[in-house]
């Protein structure tokens, strides 16, 4: 009997052992990527190679774990159902530009709502980094390009460009709550069209209660009917070394801050357009050496370095991602921070917006005159020759 007992037990005790490696060893692995995306792909691939990549953003995203990243080659992508284009809705990486070898990172990947839905959503408490992007022709009630829910998005050598929110406000981005970085962008000819004081503003951007921060960026060409042509803030706005021209609203027409708080640093804040309050309106902060065209409508409190109610003399915007070339003759060259441009945390910013490096004293905003570099000889050099 005992000897009967003593090997049932050995038995159990063996089957208890093994059953939970069994149990786990069953569950399908999944694969760590990166992923791969390119026009002509299947979502029915693996995804795990250029060989083999998707047809769809989406497609890789849900085959993808949080953290993943996702390399986009050149191509415009689209989307006929849901209310995005892209939704983000894990911790994801995108990375665009690539050629169809996935070798060089050379171009730019498009994201294009074609006028029927939104480009980007990104998700509650979610962190996106969305590198190398044209975001257009988004269409939707708030957020036209990129609608940030709560959540953390780091925009990098990408365009926002032609959304609209028609019956809102974010024409390009709109960020609820969230945290906004843009890192050598422009946000461009967006609209918020919507009529209604209370949600008509933002052309460009509106920051709901959350944080926006732009490095070497350019907000240009936007138009909102009520106010913050360029960008309407309720939340924290930091500028660094941007450039907020051009933009139109009726009310505030490059930045309208509505209780919240904006500090500008070694930027240019000029040529907008409103009736009263053309450059910006409520009140605004300098963290020092700043252009401000226009302070009419607006309480601007300047500190050292800021040049006022002067004129950039800029030229029109140019280039992809667009940014506006400062003219030989304007008075932002080489009037930055004499000790160096830098970010609000204080790290350098040792390159403008096209990656040309900063010269002897850093210029003011996203463009940095250099006489060797400069894209307007190119313009105008063969005119004048012929």
């Amino acid at each position: 009997m005992k000897t009967y007992f003593q090997s049932w037990l050995a038995i159990a005790i063996l089957a208890s052992a093994i059953l939970p490696v069994t149990i786990m060893t069953s569950q399908p692995a999944r694969a760590a990527g990166p992923w791969y995306v390119a026009p002509g792909g299947s979502d029915g691939n693996s995804c795990l190679s250029a060989g083999s990549p998707c047809a769809t953003i989406n497609g890789a995203i849900g085959k993808a774990a949080s953290g993943d990243t996702i390399y986009v080659a050149t191509g415009t992508y689209t989307n006929s159902t849901g209310s995005e284009v892209v939704l983000i809705d894990k911790d994801t990486t995108l990375s665009g530009g690539w050629d169809p070898a996935f070798a060089t990172q050379g171009g730019m990947s498009t994201i294009d709502g074609q006028s029927g839905r939104r480009g980007i959503t990104v998700n509650s408490g979610l962190t996106a980094i969305i590198e190398r992007f044209v975001i257009q022709n988004g269409s939707a009630v708030d957020g036209g390009g990129i609608y940030n829910n709560v959540g953390t998005v780091t925009l990098t050598n990408s365009t926002v460009s032609g959304n609209t929110s028609p019956f809102g406000g974010g024409g390009g981005i709109y960020n609820n709550v969230g945290t906004l970085i843009l890192d050598n962008s422009t946000v461009s000819t967006n609209t918020a069209s919507s009529g209604q004081p209370a949600v008509g503003g933002g052309g460009g951007i509106y920051n709901s209660n959350g944080t926006v921060t732009l490095n070497n960026s350019t907000v240009s060409g936007n138009t909102s009917p009520y106010s913050g042509g360029g960008i309407f803030n309720e939340g924290i706005l930091t500028l660094n070394n941007s450039t907020i021209r051009g933009n139109t609203a009726d009310g505030g027409g490059g930045i309208r801050n509505f209780g919240g708080t904006v500090t500008l640093q070694n930027s240019i804040l000029a040529g907008n357009t409103a009736p009263i309050s053309p450059d910006c309106s409520g009140t605004l902060s300098s963290a020092g050496y700043n252009l401000i065209g226009n302070t009419t409508g607006c309480t601007f409190n300047s500190t050292t370095g800021d040049l006022l109610n002067t004129n950039p003399q800029l030229f029109p915007l140019i280039g992809w991602p667009g940014f506006h070339p400062l003219l030989p003759s304007s008075p932002a060259i080489n009037a930055g921070n004499p000790s160096g441009c830098t970010d609000n945390l204080g790290n350098p910013l040792n390159t403008d917006q096209r990656g040309v490096a900063r010269v002897g004293r850093c210029d003011i905003g996203a463009y940095e005159y250099d006489p060797n570099n400069d894209p307007l000889r190119y313009v105008f050099l063969p005119l004048i020759s012929r």
